[in-house]
C-alpha cells in the first residue's frame, strides 16, 4: 500500500491527500517563488494528478510568465495558503509546497532551479542537480 501524505492549509479548511512518493522535489529560487513565499526560495514536490485528492474548495489565480506560459495557483479561500500549482510545462502533475505537509521525509529527486536568481550565500549541500538555463 502506498504511503499517504497529508497537506493542510493553516486554517485546516483545505486538505490535500497525496499517495506514494512524489516524482520530484524541487527548490525554486526564481523571483516569482520569492514573492509567493516571502522567502528566498520555495520548495515544492510534484505528484502525478492521479496521486492527489483535494478536500475543500479553493480559489484560483492564473499568472502569466515572461515567456507567455501560465501557472495556476490554487489557494485556501479563508487563510490564503497556496495549496497547489498547475503549469503548462507539466500538465499531468500537481505541484505542492513542501511546507504544507507534516511529513518532511521527501526523497531527493529533481533539480535546483533559477540559481542565477538566488542570493549569493545560498548553497545546497546535497545530491541535487542544478538546472542551468
Amino acid at each position: 500500500m502506498s504511503k499517504i501524505r497529508i497537506a493542510t492549509c493553516s486554517c485546516n479548511l483545505v486538505t490535500l491527500r497525496c499517495s506514494g512518493d512524489p516524482a520530484s522535489t524541487i527548490p525554486f529560487q526564481c523571483l516569482q517563488s520569492q514573492l509567493r513565499t516571502g522567502s528566498i526560495f520555495g520548495v515544492q514536490v510534484g505528484f502525478l494528478t492521479e496521486q492527489t485528492h483535494i478536500d475543500g474548495d479553493v480559489i484560483t489565480y492564473t499568472r502569466i510568465y515572461e515567456d507567455g506560459s501560465e501557472i495556476i495557483f490554487h489557494f485556501c479561500p479563508r487563510c490564503g495558503d497556496t495549496m497547489l500549482l498547475k503549469t503548462e510545462f507539466a500538465p499531468d502533475y500537481v505541484i505542492v509546497p513542501v511546507g504544507l505537509f507534516n511529513e518532511q521525509d521527501f526523497p531527493i529527486r529533481g533539480v535546483s532551479t533559477y540559481e542565477e536568481k538566488s542570493k549569493g550565500w545560498i548553497k545546497f549541500d546535497s545530491e541535487i542537480d542544478q538546472f542551468v538555463k
